[in-house]
């Protein structure tokens, strides 16, 4: 079992408003740290633009590999849909935002749909790793999350690529990214970006120059035009 913090936009007659869109916020750290608690300035300012935002925690690599993350990714969109009244949420308009690890997670939910899954009608992923192909065969770096190297796992690290899912009929998606990220490369982002718009899918590429992984992470401009692309979409 796993908890939420849940925000809500600003104290009101909410019974008597329209219901509110709803984002499902996840948080980084390498799938085997982290906590829905380093969102929590970044949901708050997503709560004051009118959305409800339950920021989630999820199961930790290396006790639990992957899928457990993304499994538990599911089941709390799922939970957010099925609440929707409690919380005064539209259930028709939902999007999903993470950062690094919370960033794939975020678009692996967004590309790798499941049939018992909400629809999700736009993601935003910041400093995300999107294809899993581009690390090094034999590089133990994600070995906790996967279960071990890409040569001796290349499936499992494709599954797990958001990239490899990517369909005309995904949500649109806006990417984020430091151009000085040492953590995880521009690269990812630039081929995501490329791949969703070869495939005719709405898509919005964000640099935030000069900017590391953590940097990018605490720029007000990213959770700004964050905020902005999911107005086009949530909100119109």
């Amino acid at each position: 079992m796993q908890v939420a913090d849940v925000y809500m936009p600003p104290a009101g007659d909410i019974e008597h408003q329209a219901r509110f869109p709803a984002i499902l916020a996840i948080h980084g750290g390498a799938w085997v740290a982290g906590d829905k608690r380093f969102d929590a300035l970044h949901c708050r300012k997503m709560a004051e633009q009118g959305y409800v935002v339950m920021a989630i925690n999820y199961r930790l690599a290396p006790k639990h590999k992957h899928p457990a993350q993304i499994d538990d990714c599911r089941e709390a969109l799922r939970w957010l849909k099925d609440h929707a009244q409690e919380y005064h949420i539209d259930p028709e308009r939902l999007g999903v935002w993470g950062y690094s690890a919370g960033g794939h997670l975020a678009a692996l939910l967004a590309t790798d749909r499941k049939s018992q899954d909400p629809a999700i009608k736009v993601c935003v992923a910041g400093g995300a790793p999107v294809d899993l192909r581009m690390i090094p065969e034999d590089s133990r770096a994600l070995a906790g999350f996967l279960g071990g190297t890409r040569r001796s796992l290349e499936q499992v690290y494709l599954q797990a690529s958001p990239i490899e899912h990517v369909s005309s009929d995904d949500p649109p998606m806006m990417l984020y990214h430091g151009d000085a990220d040492e953590l995880v490369p521009i690269g990812f982002a630039s081929k995501m970006h490329k791949k969703l718009l070869d495939t005719g899918v709405a898509c919005e590429y964000f640099v935030l120059p000069g900017r590391s992984h953590i940097m990018a992470f605490v720029d007000a401009k990213g959770i700004t035009r964050s905020i902005e692309f999911l107005d086009r979409f949530l909100k119109n």
